[in-house]
């Protein structure tokens, strides 16, 4: 059954992405069926497997569902608790990802672009965000954290994990951007529209990276 649930993920996203764009309603079955597919991928293809990177990434994908639910309904509130679940959900990704070892300086030097990029983005957006700017603040440090510990993860677990999880971490912060360049610096409906394909396979990406490294190396 697992094998088939990748495509059965592929075709509920395609769903939400005509959904989006023609039937604005149907999202609210889409969408939140996109987390729970994934957590059964996971589960099945970690049944053996007792880690405590699974259970913590077990409780990350349950607050990842709670910010797409949240986030499906429109006003300050809701975009506020959707954030904060996503919030969480980057801090169990970033205790996830977070090496055991302490980088070397020429790991940190070699991140420092990346770095600088992510400052930039996360500034220029806070700039327009208004009243909003601190919890946006809060937010864009946590992912650029987790986009830098999933960085770190090279050498410390297999190539294709590590390339699974460090593009699906990049993909979510491009996903986060344009939210948020939608939301506070001009609205653009194809920067809405690219918002849900690149969380989708940003999603799909971890999800398979973590399934790999817990396959390689199982820690109990």
């Amino acid at each position: 059954m697992n094998r088939y649930l990748p495509f059965v993920y592929a075709v509920i996203a395609a769903a939400d992405l005509l959904a989006n764009v023609s039937m604005p309603a149907m999202r609210f079955v889409t969408k939140p069926l996109l987390v729970p597919i994934l957590f059964v991928f996971f589960l099945l293809e970690t049944k053996q497997i007792t880690s405590k990177i699974k259970t913590t990434f077990v409780l990350a994908l349950f607050f990842a569902w709670l910010g797409d639910c949240f986030l499906l309904f429109e006003g300050l509130p809701s975009f506020m608790l959707g954030l904060g679940f996503f919030l969480v959900m980057q801090l169990f990704y970033i205790r996830i990802f977070s090496p055991v070892a302490m980088p070397s300086k020429a790991e940190l030097l070699k991140l420092s672009p990346v770095f600088l990029l992510c400052c930039v983005t996360a500034f220029f957006i806070i700039s327009k965000a208004g009243e909003l700017s601190i919890p946006i603040f809060c937010y864009f440090l946590a992912i650029t954290t987790m986009v830098l510990t999933a960085a770190l993860r090279q050498n410390r677990v297999g190539e294709i994990s590590y390339k699974f999880v460090y593009l699906g971490a990049i993909l979510f912060l491009i996903s986060d951007a344009f939210i948020a360049i939608n939301k506070f610096v001009f609205s653009n409906s194809i920067i809405d529209f690219l918002v849900m394909p690149t969380y989708i396979v940003a999603q799909y990406l971890i999800v398979s990276g973590i399934i790999r490294e817990l396959k390689e190396l199982p820690i109990d």
